[in-house]
């Protein structure tokens, strides 16, 4: 057994200078204090208890300004875990650090206050504010999404109004609502409360807005009158206005003192989507290019309480001020507050709370603002390894056997932004999981690191700034045994306790501190860890531990035996490695046996496959995991490579058939080629063939002589028709004067009388009568004789008129012939021209046979390189199916060893063996503690079919009840038997006769049941030596052995005499 004697602390977490002796002496030791030294918040630190955004200072205003209490507070921690607190320490002191990043969060705290930022190798770490550099990116969650579930109740109490007040008669609803947040919203924006406290007015002159109002009037039941020329809304009387009032929380201050009302935040989250959506729409500004949206407040409270909310959504903004405004020509000189909210943020704001007044504009958002530092320039390096192991050359391309790759695509990593985002990582881990020869070679570890980072989904902010406010101030320190994170103000915040000094001693670590550059007091000073350990064989051990020296002795670790210091290595890792080879210690067997907190692995309230992770830990079993990872390593690798080989075989196959179906497709074309070459020959032969000369060419001029003989010349035609064309023209001229004669002669004959007088109607003479009829006989006898003429006339004219007609006739048959004498010497020349090109049509079609005879038949190639790839392609089947047979055969001796090694093999034998004295101890022990329990551990367990399996099961029984499941007892059982089964595994597993119990007996344990414990307690001191108790509860330290007492003062913890 080993026995710590000493230990020595200097500038280590709380503690300026701590140094124990004879605590191998100590029996039972209680150490009352606050976690060895805290780490604090300001008053004015924002947290989520119980899903309800909280000032912290609000959770402690009933109890002393400073000390230390008990209280049960349920905090939201990292991504939305809940985590719960068992007390609260407040001090005043005089200097804390205040940091604010680019986006405006901002955290004050002690300077040894831890906030988890991502260190330069993207890894989450815990960092003290002393200890931030203006390089620094911290982890600001996104992913909180704390709200409550169910509708707060109004708990109002209308006073009757007096007699002369107005108003109309007001309901007031039983539980708040959408429509009251809303409401709310709209006051907190633009809303006021009337001088003679009588009305609530709001102003907007926003038509949807104050339709909107009406809206809510109406659900109300309350009166809404409007002014359209002032753009302002008066709702309800005297009764509505003192129930906003106290919806309020009775602040009906100016707008620089207005907060956002307890209800609101204690809403669920559609009625605080609702408050947002009608505070922004009534106080805000959407930009033209929709780029930016901002909201407006002269309240400091408002907007950093806006400011989380949205956080809260996931939205992140960025809160900024200004020292004054000028609203027209008056200028205001007091901050003004901005929210503004950018790049996708704008889209998730849409999406999640939206607006009444304003559309989104569809556009292309910054990817860029999303980044996570560092992390391109790792992917960069991890790139060039792995193209340097392929031996990629400039062309990106590389070699696996015969075959040519191309490398993966880097742009969307290599280009762009500075520095990588989220939208190009998850692309990049999207895409390289299609190329099996470079995510093989891929670091997983850094591949793990990339997925925990999208997993988490923290926004990366910058610093803003880091500043020292001047005076005392209060601060508050909580203490969360599980895991000791929480959330504040959107950082991710952490606390500790005094065994890590023992635990960094010996482990080198400490469970809840990742970064061990924490553990100096701060920044500057020169942190020293000592202890002084005895062996039974009499061998002293001293180890010195230091962090943050100058000079030679840096952070190195000296260990000496008996003053020996041959185990001190130069490099520190080594030298762990032999401290705890000296001591034969390892992480499970110290925090299964030495070191105990609420936060250790717990054996009981594990699965069953951690219970077996614990025992492989506790008893040494690592090393059969290790061989049984190895072969399963073996065979997970030999059926991946049976998969690939297989999927390779499939692609083959199909290849395969593809080749065949393409070289048959290549053979038919090829022929089809071959027929229509000769087709093509063929026809060619035959027009050649078909090419003889002319013969019609003499009969053709024979035509030709004949019609030339029939032609008349059309001069000769002319000349003659325009002779007949006058003889006809005089003869017409004389018919129409023959005519006009006749004409005449009748006009005459007309007027000659018979000797009648035309007066007297009387024969006046004889005489006259017959020289009347002389007359009209010679005119007759005229008339005759040119009647004679005209007939002569008409008969020569008609006989001119069809002279002239005939040879008109033959003018137009002189046209035709003219007509067939151009054609039939047109029908000549073509024949003399085909005449003459007969022999040059035979050579050009000679030509074209031999051309077609030569041209290369394009799918003999194709088909050539089809049977050539083939081959390749066979041989790379048979290469494939050879290897997958050789792993097959070799897959069985791997699972055999993987089956031995596993956890129902020699493993499970061991445990069989652990198990049964782990029961029969820890069941003492409960006997010991009065307790009417006992415990039942089987390494195997029966199912509900019947059957057994290799299951470690842990029943917990009473003699006074029939469960058997350790979740099924109150919290102080569930104690008594977590501390009985810790002391059982210290007997079995222990190394050192000392045990640290860190908070163990906080939670549920009745004084009774402390009473027991203690008692139990004492009596294992005396067996082993010294049991540290550390614990806050002050009133349990005389029943102890000793009693330490630690306080902190002004931030450096103390013991206290």
């Amino acid at each position: 057994m080993h026995k710590l004697i000493e230990l020595e602390l200097s500038n280590f977490r709380g503690w300026k200078h701590l140094h124990l002796v004879d605590l191998d002496k100590k029996g039972l030791c209680a150490i009352n204090g606050i976690n060895g030294g805290g780490k604090c918040l300001e008053k004015d630190s924002y947290l989520y208890n119980n899903n309800t955004l909280t000032k912290i200072v609000d959770v402690s205003e009933n109890w002393n300004p400073s000390g230390f209490k008990e209280v049960f507070l349920r905090l939201t921690a990292e991504n939305g875990r809940k985590v719960t607190t068992s007390h609260i320490f407040s001090e005043d002191v005089d200097k804390i650090i205040k940091l604010t990043t680019n986006n405006g969060f901002s955290v004050g705290g002690t300077e040894d206050h831890g906030i988890l930022i991502i260190d330069k190798d993207c890894r989450f770490k815990f960092k003290s504010l002393s200890s931030i550099k203006d390089d620094d990116y911290i982890c600001i969650d996104r992913s909180q999404n704390s709200f409550v579930d169910g509708y707060p109740n109004i708990e109002y109490v209308q006073d009757e109004p007096s007699i002369c007040c107005s108003g109309l008669a007001f309901n007031p609803p039983k539980v708040f609502n959408e429509q009251m947040a809303a409401m709310l919203g709209y006051y907190i924006a633009n809303g006021s409360y009337g001088k003679r406290k009588n009305r609530i007015s709001i102003s907007s002159s926003n038509t949807i807005l104050i339709n909107n109002m009406k809206v809510l009037s109406d659900y109300l039941g309350v009166e809404i009158k409007t002014d359209i020329n002032y753009g302002n809304s008066s709702i309800g009387g005297v009764w509505f206005a003192r129930f906003m009032k106290y919806l309020l929380d009775g602040n009906i201050k100016t707008a620089r003192d207005k907060t956002v009302p307890s209800i609101v935040l204690k809403s669920p989250k559609s009625c605080q989507i609702n408050f947002l959506r009608a505070l922004i729409d009534c106080d805000g500004y959407y930009s033209k290019k929709g780029d930016t949206l901002e909201y407006y407040s002269s309240s400091e409270n408002i907007a950093k309480v806006v400011h989380l909310m949205l956080l809260n959504f996931g939205i992140v903004s960025r809160l900024s001020f200004n020292e004054s405004a000028k609203i027209g020509s008056k200028i205001y000189n007091h901050k003004y507050w901005t929210v503004a909210i950018r790049s996708n943020n704008i889209d998730i704001y849409f999406n999640k709370i939206g607006s009444l007044i304003y559309e989104k504009k569809e556009k292309t958002r910054n990817p860029n603002k999303d980044i996570i530092p560092f992390l391109k320039e790792i992917l960069y390096e991890e790139i060039d390894r792995i193209k340097n192991l392929l031996n990629v050359d400039r062309n990106g391309q590389y070699k696996i056997g015969n075959r040519h790759k191309r490398f993966i695509n880097t742009t969307m990593i290599k280009s762009g932004a500075l520095s990588a985002t989220y939208c190009k990582v998850k692309s990049f881990l999207d895409h390289i999981k299609n190329y099996d020869d470079v995510y093989s070679l891929f670091n997983k570890d850094l591949l793990k690191i990339c997925r925990n980072i999208i997993d988490f989904n923290f926004y990366f902010d910058s610093i803003g700034s880091i500043e020292v406010p001047s005076g005392r101030k209060k601060v508050y320190d909580v203490t969360i045994p599980d895991g000791h994170c929480f959330f504040s103000n959107g950082f991710i915040n952490h606390n500790s306790s005094i065994r890590q000094s023992i635990e960094y001693l010996l482990l080198d670590k400490i469970q809840d501190i990742e970064d061990i550059e924490e553990l100096p007091h701060n920044i500057n000073s020169e942190c020293t860890i000592r202890g002084v350990i005895t062996r039974d064989n009499g061998d002293r051990i001293e180890i010195i531990k230091h962090r943050n020296h100058k000079g030679a002795s840096g952070n190195k670790t000296l260990l000496s035996v008996n003053d020996d210091t041959t185990l001190t290595h130069s490099d520190r890792r080594q030298t762990q490695k032999n401290i705890e080879e000296l001591l034969d210690i390892s992480d499970g067997s110290i925090y299964s046996s030495t070191i105990f907190s609420q936060n250790s692995p717990s054996f009981i309230e594990s699965t069953e496959g951690d219970r077996k992770k614990v025992l492989y830990s506790f008893l040494g079993l690592d090393k059969y995991t290790e061989y049984m990872n190895k072969a399963k390593d073996e065979c997970s690798d030999i059926n991946l490579r049976i998969e690939d080989f297989q999927n390779k075989l499939d692609k083959v196959q199909v290849q395969i058939l593809e080749l065949d179906s393409n070289i048959e497709e290549f053979e038919n074309r090829s022929k089809t080629y071959e027929d229509t070459r000769k087709s093509r020959i063929e026809s060619l032969l035959i027009t050649k063939e078909e090419i003889k000369e002319d013969n019609s060419l003499e009969e053709l001029e024979h035509k030709l002589i004949i019609l030339k003989n029939e032609f008349v010349d059309d001069k000769e035609i002319d000349i003659y028709l325009n002779k007949l064309n006058k003889e006809i023209t005089e003869l017409t001229r004389k018919k129409q004067e023959i005519v006009s004669n006749i004409n005449q002669i009748d006009r005459e004959l007309k007027n000659i009388g018979d000797g009648t007088c035309p007066v007297l109607k009387e024969v006046i003479c004889n005489r006259l009568k017959d020289n009347e009829e002389e007359t009209s006989n010679n005119l007759n006898d005229e008339k005759n004789r040119l009647l004679c003429n005209r007939e002569e006339i008409s008969f020569e004219l008609d006989k001119q008129t069809e002279v002239k007609n005939s040879i008109i006739h033959k003018s137009n048959e002189n046209r035709k012939i003219q007509s067939d004498i151009n054609q039939l010497e047109k029908e000549i020349a073509e024949v003399k021209f085909y005449n003459s090109r007969i022999e040059s049509q035979k050579k050009e079609i000679d030509r074209r046979i031999k051309s077609i005879r030569e041209e290369d038949n394009p799918y003999f190639d194709l088909k050539n390189k089809a049977e050539l790839r083939l081959n390749d392609i066979i041989a790379d089947y048979k290469h494939y199916k050879t290897r997958i047979e050789e792993l097959e055969n070799e897959l069985p001796y791997y699972k055999f060893w993987m089956e031995g090694f596993g956890r129902s093999g020699i493993p499970n034998m061991k445990i069989e063996g652990f198990l049964e004295e782990l029961e029969t101890r820890t069941n003492k022990y409960l006997s010991d503690m009065n307790s009417d329990m006992y415990v039942k551990i089987d390494a195997q367990a029966e199912l509900k079919s019947g059957d057994i399996r290799e299951k470690i099961s842990y029943k917990v029984l009473s003699t006074n009840k029939d469960i058997t499941d350790y979740h099924s007892y109150s919290g102080g059982q569930k104690q008594r038997i977590k501390i009985a089964s810790l002391l059982a595994f210290a007997d079995l597993l222990g190394k050192f006769d000392l045990i640290v119990m860190d908070e163990i007996l906080e939670l549920s344990l009745d004084d009774g049941g402390k009473i027991s414990v203690v008692r139990l307690l004492r009596e294992k001191a005396q067996d082993i030596g010294s049991i540290l108790v550390i614990s806050h509860d002050s009133s349990i330290k005389d029943s102890f052995d000793t009693a330490i007492h630690v306080c902190s003062n002004n931030g450096v913890s103390e013991i206290v005499e």
